[in-house]
């Protein structure tokens, strides 16, 4: 794999500088005259001056103080965007840059979204955006913005442009071809990473990482004469050679090393531990006691010593018999469900190398899920030397007997236990061997603190919240433990801490806060940098509603985190919250949208996702809070994060849905809801938003279809049974609309408004008799349900009940303040009844507010022809035909009247 047969498809990319005239100038709203000291008295003296915190952030950056920007830049949050352009074209680069450099990744990624809006072309964004993606995983995407940064960067250079951007020297350059190498690694696309690995040191021969990449490339290969030379190559050149000679001992080192595992049935999870380790172990011991899988023939292609024992549930008596074949310098304990992290080989080739240890505590992280997000955390001796004739005893979770004369150095190399992310079936079954195991042991000693806090640790984690049928048990498990166990002597110390945690959790969880707070500050007092009750302080405030106490208890448990350091850790913690700033960014984000502080929710999720990428509940909960103030785009970015983490989710595919419907995206909406409900055919929620959605487009036989699907499949509740009433309503299928009308009765207490719309549909069946009832069962319901009145009046005017029917649309028209529609209704029930100046009394009083309503003009002058008054009648049937001549029946009138005028 030698990089120099490497053949090159790319067009080279420029190394040179940008020319004078482009680099001068660049920034002219910054000042650079003055020194930091100088910059930050002018900022103090005038905090809101925009000028100066820009010149402060700018002085900030080429001094490799990047940590100061984002504190110089809040404050200018609220006031952007500025008058100026290009004070908001640089804020949004120093501000993206600063993000970047802390590792706020989604603050840097929306920051950077933001610039691209005002400047496509702008170098720095994409130079950030390459840098996040490939952080976040998603190397088609660092790839993507990496090549188009070269692309603008060669562009740039070539036309002489001036230019606002930092990321244009030759470190920069390779940097990105850096980074765009490491992305092509990561999808085993090996070519193209040496390509631009070469590139990265031919743009910048002092930088160290490409020929780190190179070198570990080639191990990965097998070339290690090719990573010998890449090795020299970088000591001649590179600004720093420490890890490139740490690299070159790797790949020389004396020390040898036995890894000794016991196995059964462990073909799924072998080949991937067997991969970590046999290129730096010098063999294998494997003690299987009775496979029935393939779990030998994989051991045997790994060049393992194999040897059998049948199980005796006894895993120290096991576990010491590998020790005994075991033949190397050091010993290295390591589980089939257990994966040795590469980066960390160096150090440990050191350490192992070193004559000055023996016995080596290194970081045992229990990873959760394919993303390996969730991890909890043990120091674990695994390494020890040989000659020391270390055993171990108990018959479950079994000890390493060390005496004081052992001293022991904690060091930072780690391991990844998959053992409590399996399937359902093999953690039951892995859960009923462990717990015959515990029991049987505490059958025979009930006082074995070590055996009492196993099982509670068990029973905690049968279930993910605790189980409430184990809970008691947890608490008696632990209780006995702590009474067994004193703080102060070492060997007990990390037994009693755990037990007063897992009683504080199990406490928490069953909902008892006061009593799981006081676990916690036990704990707290014997070690107050203990990262798990820290945490459970801030959900236990939470609970119970004191925000201020809850705000400050995860602020705590976040500075504590951030000073903790594992391989420095003494005490010997399962930690489970080791790295759960997630959670306590989430929570701060929750606290902040109760107190309507919106921005500050923002922020705080925007950590916990930059904590935790894949944190569902953040993603949807800024999706929604973006959604709220109208920003749909930034709605949509979270709403597809979600949906990619979690495709089924049927909350952010009706986030994303109605966000493109509101972004007028129609096309867009009807794709995520048809795509969803592919997915989740069974979801009556989701099909009743896409009803609605439907509805709002005009497309009601659809949404009816929806809603009935929805009914059919059992999720009919009164709300979507209305809905659909409704939806039969506007088709004007008035029956279907009667029967899910009364599906709504028959679940809820009538309501005046439900009883008005049933009548609704009789009235429009012309069925007045039954359309009355309903409306008179409405206003038994409510007496101040005016609109019935006016319904109920229009039902007895079909049933020819005249007297009622006036009455009810008189009090329709009193209660109204614009009833006016009712008026010609009331003067015809008037007419009808013979009542003819009372019927002139309503018309006139409608035609005052409509003069040009040719009908009720000629309901008028109907009116008054019955009355005899014959001249009036004339004017009033000449007026209609002037507001509309095609008024036949006004003509006829007017010409019969004519007919038999008197002859002058």
């Amino acid at each position: 794999m030698a990089s120099n047969k490497v053949k090159r498809t790319r067009k080279k990319q420029s190394g040179k500088a940008l020319p004078p005239d482009v680099r001068q100038d660049c920034r002219p709203v910054v000042d650079r005259t003055g020194s930091i000291e100088t910059l930050l008295q002018t900022v103090e003296s005038d905090p809101h001056n925009i000028h100066a915190r820009l010149a402060l952030a700018d002085a900030y950056l080429r001094t490799n103080l990047e940590t100061e920007i984002i504190q110089t830049l809040l404050p200018l949050h609220d006031r952007y965007p500025f008058e100026d352009q290009i004070s908001n074209r640089l804020y949004n680069r120093l501000l993206a840059l600063g993000y970047a450099h802390v590792g706020q990744l989604n603050q840097a990624e929306e920051t950077c979204h933001r610039g691209l809006r005002d400047e496509p072309d702008g170098l720095d964004y994409h130079f950030v955006l390459c840098f996040v993606h490939l952080s976040l995983r998603e190397y088609d995407k660092a790839i993507e913005f990496g090549r188009r940064y070269l692309d603008l960067r060669e562009a740039l250079l070539s036309q002489n442009k001036a230019a606002m951007d930092y990321s244009t020297s030759h470190s920069h350059l390779s940097q990105i071809q850096n980074s765009v190498g490491s992305a092509h690694f990561e999808k085993a696309s090996w070519n193209e990473a040496i390509e631009y690995f070469e590139a990265s040191i031919q743009a910048d021969p002092g930088n160290h990482l490409p020929y780190i990449n190179l070198v570990n490339l080639a191990k990965h290969h097998k070339d290690p004469d090719s990573a010998r030379q890449i090795i020299e190559r970088g000591l001649k050149h590179c600004r720093q050679v420490q890890e490139l000679r740490m690299l070159g001992n790797s790949l020389d080192t004396s020390a040898t090393v036995s890894a000794c595992m016991i196995v059964k049935d462990e073909e799924e999870l072998l080949p991937g531990c067997l991969e970590s380790i046999r290129d730096w172990v010098d063999e294998i011991i494997i003690v299987d006691t009775g496979s029935t899988d393939r779990t030998v023939e994989i051991a045997e292609s790994y060049g393992a010593r194999i040897f059998h024992q049948p199980w005796e549930g006894n895993f120290s008596k096991h576990r010491n018999y590998s020790l005994e074949l075991a033949t190397c310098d050091w010993i290295f304990i390591i589980d089939a469900d257990e994966r040795f992290v590469q980066e960390d080989l160096p150090q440990l080739r050191r350490l192992l190398n070193d004559e000055e240890y023996g016995i080596l505590s290194i970081n045992v992280f229990n990873v959760y899920g394919s993303s390996e997000e969730l991890t909890t955390f043990l120091p674990s001796v695994r390494f020890w030397r040989r000659k020391l004739n270390l055993r171990y005893e108990g018959i479950v979770h079994n000890l390493l007997k060390l005496g004081e004369e052992h001293p022991v150095l904690r060091a930072a190399v780690r391991l990844k236990h998959l053992g409590y992310g399996l399937g359902a079936e093999r953690m039951g079954k892995k859960f009923i061997r462990t717990k015959t195991l515990l029991e049987n042991q505490l059958d025979e000693n009930p006082d074995n603190f070590f055996a009492l806090f196993n099982y509670a640790q068990l029973l905690k984690g049968e279930d993910q919240n605790y189980a409430v049928m184990n809970i008691p048990t947890i608490i008696k498990s632990a209780s006995r433990a702590v009474e067994l166990t004193d703080p102060s002597k070492k060997d007990q110390r990390p037994i009693h801490l755990m037990c007063l945690d897992q009683i504080a959790w199990a406490n928490y969880f069953d909902k008892s806060y006061d009593e799981a707070l006081k676990y916690c500050e036990r704990a707290l007092a014997t070690k107050p940098d203990y990262l798990d009750p820290l945490l459970l302080e801030g959900h236990i405030y939470g609970r119970k509603e004191q925000w201020d106490e809850a705000f400050e208890a995860y602020h705590k448990y976040l500075e504590a985190q951030k000073a903790y350091d594992p391989a420095k850790e003494t005490d010997c913690l399962i930690l489970t919250h080791i790295d759960s700033r997630a959670n306590a960014y989430y929570g701060l984000a929750l606290i902040s949208e109760v107190r309507d502080d919106n921005e500050r929710a923002k922020e705080y999720y925007l950590a916990a996702l930059d904590a935790q990428s894949g944190h569902i509940d953040a993603n949807l909960r800024l999706a929604n809070l973006y959604f709220s103030e109208g920003d749909f785009e930034n709605a949509i970015r979270y709403f597809q994060r979600q949906s990619a983490l979690s495709q089924n989710s049927v909350e952010s595919a009706i986030g994303l849905a109605t966000a493109y419907y509101r972004m007028g995206d129609n096309e867009k909406a009807e794709s995520c809801f048809a795509s969803a409900i592919e997915q989740n055919p069974s979801h009556a929620g989701l099909r009743n938003r896409y009803a609605q959605f439907l509805l709002q487009r005009g497309e009601e036989s659809l949404a009816a279809e929806q809603f009935q699907a929805v009914v059919e499949m059992g999720g009919g509740t009164g709300e979507t049974y209305q809905r659909l009433a409704e939806t039969y309503f506007q088709l004007e299928r008035y029956c279907e609309a009667i029967k899910a009308y009364r599906q709504v009765l028959d679940s809820e207490r009538p309501s005046a408004e439900l009883l008005n719309d049933l009548g609704n549909c009789y009235f429009k069946m012309k069925q007045y008799e039954e359309a009355e009832g309903h409306y008179l069962h409405a206003l038994e319901c409510d007496g101040s349900h005016t609109l019935t009145y006016r319904n109920l009046g229009l039902a007895q005017v079909g049933l020819e009940k005249y007297p009622e029917a006036l009455s009810a649309l008189e009090r329709y028209s009193q209660n109204v303040s614009d009833g006016m529609d009712v008026l010609p209704i009331m003067g015809d029930v008037c007419f009808k009844m013979g009542q003819h100046e009372r019927a002139l009394e309503y018309y006139e009083r409608y035609l005052a507010k409509n003069p040009t309503a040719a009908s009720v003009l000629h309901r008028l002058s109907d009116c008054y022809l019955h009355m005899g008054h014959r001249d009036s009648a004339i004017i009033g049937y000449r007026r209609v035909l002037q507001i509309d001549p095609a008024f036949e029946l006004a003509r006829q009138r007017l010409d019969s009247l004519m007919e038999k005028a008197p002859q002058i």
